[in-house]
């Protein structure tokens, strides 16, 4: 560098210094009174010592600066859109972690984007909420043809309740309790509470039909806890009776199957082993049909697969298919044409989205609002930029999350204050924490700092941090302000002292490398 310096660019003189104490020279700070300088930059972040002068034996390093966040940016953005229709460079991936770029939590990246020739018309729009229509119709179909078939279930099983009341003057006693215990009821009380509870879903199932709503009693607030204590006790006791009830029937069958398993395994073992030989056997020929199936299912183009969305692209049809093909149809040709399998792209993406597994994931890669649609060639090319503006400039504070096996910076400051031994010096360099760099931009990176800081230090200890004017260009501005003074004469090397000392003279200064030993 000297070299290029004086007999390329015929300087008078020059001096070399540290960017960080430059502008810790530049925001008028003195050396005198200490203090801890932070500067990240481009590739690395260095924690310096000041106490009369810098203590660069216990100067600590972390790989971790602008240029490497930019990287963690991208690889963070590659990992999260693996098939993003345009690649993202380096200088776009440093541009989003601008701090300037982002207003909000979530902030969208919109790619240049060309949208497709084929649009679908204003015909082919009215044909498509045509048919939306045509199946909401259907639905309601469907759910009016439930609800007649539900009134009629429970018209049937009403009936039969009654013919078992008034079969009562028909028979004894006994014979009409054995016939109460064979449809689950203990006595003839038990009946008419059953009786009564039919009826009311009769009428509430005739009332929904007809389109006749409820009315429903009104309540003060003492009495409606009052019957919610009572139904609930109510319920509580059922439950109670029908588990125990259960446990006892399920108690003796599993008693019973024992009993007539080794009752069968006593008189003939070699029946009783066959048997179970080939329970074990269709087990297992059931499992790997299933992971079979499954394999399959995966293959777009395999028959398991066609038949399975030639099913549900026939249900969603306008004009559905009958199952089996009649004679002189023409061949079956379903899944050779991509559109056939459009269906196929809705349903994944409707669980992809509905899914309580992948909803966290498809909130922070496609956001909330506006809500994603896959038809939509303008959201296709876009980044939603979320946990990535806390995950990368969280790796300056631990430095693991990336792959670097180093301290933080807030583990490296205090690592660095227990090594002096006097309490002052310590006091005084925590009493000045200045903070310069580019990479020291990013928002909250302050307060997250000193909340950090707070955390190791003693109670009440005097903590201030103190960021740079300008963290980008303050070392240029206290240099050009030491170049000015009469101390720079007295330490800069000149052209005379290059000839006669070589190109690695310098000399010493406090703005210098200079190394001292503690």
């Amino acid at each position: 560098m000297s070299e290029l310096l004086f007999e390329c660019y015929r300087v008078p003189s020059v001096c070399y210094g540290i960017d960080a104490l430059f502008s810790f020279h530049c925001n008028e700070l003195s050396f005198d009174e200490g203090g801890i300088v932070i500067s990240s930059g481009h590739t690395t972040t260095h924690v310096i010592p000041v106490f009369g002068r810098s203590v660069l034996g216990q100067t600590k390093r972390i790989s971790y600066g602008g240029l490497t966040s930019t990287d963690y940016m991208l690889k963070l953005m590659q990992l999260k859109y693996p098939t993003f229709p345009t690649k993202m460079t380096v200088n776009q991936a440093q541009e989003y972690t601008d701090p300037k770029t982002f207003a909000e939590k979530d902030r969208i990246i919109q790619f240049p984007y060309v949208p497709p020739a084929n649009e679908k018309s204003e015909e082919e729009l009215a044909r498509a909420e045509e048919r939306r229509q045509e199946q909401a119709r259907r639905l309601k179909e469907q759910a009016a043809r439930l609800r007649h078939q539900k009134l009629k279930d429970l018209e049937n099983t009403l009936e039969f309740y009654m013919e078992i009341k008034t079969s009562k003057s028909s028979m004894k006693k006994a014979e009409f309790i054995a016939k109460l215990k064979e449809n689950r009821i203990n006595d003839e009380a038990e009946l008419d509470e059953v009786i009564q509870k039919t009826e009311k879903a009769v009428q509430r199932a005739r009332n929904k039909l007809l389109g006749i709503e409820e009315v429903e009693i009104k309540l003060n607030e003492a009495e409606r806890k009052e019957k919610k204590k009572q139904i609930a006790s109510k319920s509580l006791h059922e439950t109670r009776q029908r588990q125990r009830e259960a446990k006892e029937l399920a108690r003796r069958q599993q008693e019973e199957e024992k009993r007539m398993e080794e009752q069968r395994r006593q008189t003939d073992f070699e029946g009783w082993l066959s048997e179970l030989k080939q329970n074990y056997q269709n087990q297992l020929d059931k499992v790997k049909s299933l992971k079979r199936k499954k394999e399959q299912l995966s293959d777009r183009r395999s028959h398991a697969s066609q038949l399975r969305m030639k099913s549900i692209a026939n249900l969603a049809s306008d004009t559905p298919q009958q199952k089996r093909r009649r004679r002189g149809q023409d061949e079956d040709t379903f899944g050779m044409d991509d559109n056939d399998w459009s269906i196929y792209k809705e349903i994944h993406t409707f669980d992809a989205k509905n899914s309580i597994k992948n909803s966290l994931i498809f909130m922070f890669t496609r956001g909330v609002t506006p809500p994603f649609d896959p038809e939509n060639f303008a959201q296709m090319h876009q980044l939603h930029v979320n946990i990535e503006r806390i995950r990368v400039p969280e790796a300056l504070f631990q430095p693991s999350i990336l792959g670097l096996d180093q301290a933080g910076i807030v583990e490296t400051i205090g690592e660095i204050i227990s090594r002096f031994e006097d309490v002052d010096a310590r006091k005084k360099m925590i009493r000045s924490v200045f903070v310069t760099g580019g990479h020291t931009q990013t928002p909250g990176l302050l307060k997250r700092l000193e909340i950090s800081l707070r955390s190791i230090l003693p109670a009440g200890s005097p903590l201030q941090i103190i960021h740079a004017k300008d963290p980008v260009l303050d070392a240029w501005h206290g240099a050009a302000l030491w170049a000015r003074s009469s101390e720079f004469q007295n330490y800069s090397v000149t052209v005379e002292e290059y000839n006669e000392c070589g190109g690695e003279y310098i000399k010493e200064h406090r703005f210098g490398n200079v190394y001292y030993k503690t």
